[in-house]
């Protein structure tokens, strides 16, 4: 029986745990080669394997994103072992609500802990984005996700790195998708909702994040991984094209949105824009 994703290869950042997790083994159980990267390599190799139990194919590769060179050999990496790259799951994120992190005041936080956050949520995506483009662009195919959050389309109060920098990678994925559309690249924002990985944890359940966020969002309701999962398969599935550079949310229903694409594009919906009053 033919899969959605077979003979297709697909590298996903922020890889050993979380939503990466979920992405990777949706995908494999697709069909899809997996190139799992992100900075533990513990995790990797855990997820690895649990690829391999369902059957598929996973190879990891320890990454750090906010760096060129370590991006280049995860692309590398791919190629050697594929020969192809046709999915990009930018998923590798940062929020740090740790001692002298970047949640809380923006007059007291850590400057440092401020950009790092931004260095990995909107350079990672890019460095990983522009080191699998050529490859894309030449094939005349591919697909990128940039998973963002619900912090991109409101006020962040106490967490504006993570809330800019996610609202940044809209704006990257809406600029690039015009880029990239007569290529046949497709570039999509998705928005996870409230999933509740260790990254969140580190940021809202830190001494810093009890004090700041737990009054922004007390009482988020939960949403499985295995949701935008699913919502990541369905985009690099193909039915969905036509909404390329178009922010999607978990909570919408996909297949609806898609049957509107063009009525979405003419209307300049579900994109970042200023409205008059």
């Amino acid at each position: 029986m033919t899969r959605p994703l077979d003979n297709r290869v697909s590298i996903v950042t922020g890889a050993g745990r979380g939503i990466g997790r979920a992405v990777s083994l949706a995908l494999a159980s697709a069909g899809a080669s997996i190139v799992l990267a992100a900075r533990t390599t513990a995790q990797l190799e855990q997820v690895q394997a649990e690829v391999g139990q369902q059957g598929g194919t996973a190879l990891a590769v320890q990454t750090d994103v906010t760096d060129p060179a370590s991006v280049q050999r995860l692309v590398d990496s791919t190629l050697d072992r594929f020969d192809r790259v046709d999915v990009l799951i930018n998923n590798a994120g940062s929020n740090d609500g740790g001692p002298d992190g970047a949640v809380g005041e923006l007059w007291n936080v850590n400057p440092d802990a401020w950009w790092h956050d931004v260095e990995v949520n909107l350079r990672g995506t890019f460095l990983c984005s522009r080191a699998v483009l050529d490859h894309m662009v030449t094939a005349g195919r591919g697909h990128i996700v940039n998973v963002v959050s619900t912090a991109a389309a409101i006020p962040g109060p106490y967490d504006s790195a993570y809330a800019c920098s996610k609202a940044a990678v809209i704006r990257l994925t809406d600029s690039l998708a015009e880029e990239v559309r007569d290529h046949g690249v497709c570039v999509f924002a998705l928005s996870p909702g409230s999933v509740d990985t260790e990254l969140r944890a580190g940021a809202v359940e830190s001494p810093a994040g009890r004090k700041w966020l737990t009054r922004v969002n007390p009482n988020p309701e939960w949403v499985p991984a295995e949701r935008p999962a699913e919502m990541v398969l369905a985009l690099v599935s193909g039915p969905a094209d036509g909404l390329t550079g178009r922010l999607i949310s978990v909570e919408w229903d996909l297949d609806q949105l898609a049957g509107r694409a063009q009525e979405i594009a003419e209307r300049d919906l579900l994109q970042l824009r200023l409205t008059g009053p």
